[in-house]
């Protein structure tokens, strides 16, 4: 068995680790930036592994993406 601990998501599909929390932000920003994105992410220190991951967090962000795609065209 590994030393490290792997860290499944409901899935099954392993989650994606960061080694700093530095990364794991940036990796968060760039999938907030995806008009695609439903949920805003945000990155978190698991107490499974101790590595870092990106995870959902409630607040809703397709509204903001429509709300900014209508402003635009105006």
């Amino acid at each position: 068995m590994s030393a490290l601990r792997q860290c499944i998501n409901a899935n099954g599909i392993h989650k994606a680790m960061h080694n700093s929390f530095e990364d794991a932000v940036k990796a968060a920003h760039k999938m907030n930036g995806n008009p695609k994105t439903i949920w805003a992410q945000v990155a978190y220190k698991c107490n499974i592994c101790y590595k870092f991951h990106t995870g959902r967090n409630k607040h809703n962000i397709l509204l903001h993406h429509t709300q900014n795609i209508y402003n635009n065209e105006k």
